[in-house]
């Protein structure tokens, strides 16, 4: 598509309306992010794993459900802790217990990860 190589200038000349600038940095963060469609697959079974794996585990789900939440919103887990009044070596044992289980679940159905 040659009219994809234009420069805005050269744009606006032919007729184009507004064009909005590229933003060079976030177009690097998407090509970045793209996945294979087999690895998406498997992220998205992997988001049931703690509802299939921990079912008799509450407190470690819920530990692990909390540390994953921090994780995925960049706050801090110790700071989450504090705050809902959790001792942290506890928390930590929970969300270890939590992964361990999981970890020999997916070893027993024969899940293997798969590379992007």
């Amino acid at each position: 598509m040659p009219d994809l190589a234009m420069s805005g200038a050269e744009r606006m000349a032919v007729g184009w309306d507004y064009i909005m600038p590229i933003d060079e940095d976030e177009l690097d963060r998407q090509r970045r992010r793209r996945l294979s469609p087999a690895r998406v697959s498997f992220l998205e079974r992997a988001m049931f794993w703690p509802e299939i794996y921990l079912k008799d585990e509450g407190g470690a789900a819920r530990m692990l459900q909390l540390w994953l939440r921090c994780k995925t919103s960049r706050k801090r887990f110790v700071s989450e802790l504090k705050r809902r009044g959790l001792a942290r070596a506890t928390a930590y044992r929970k969300r270890d217990k939590a992964l361990s289980i999981i970890s020999v679940g997916l070893d027993r159905d024969g899940v293997r990860m798969v590379a992007d």
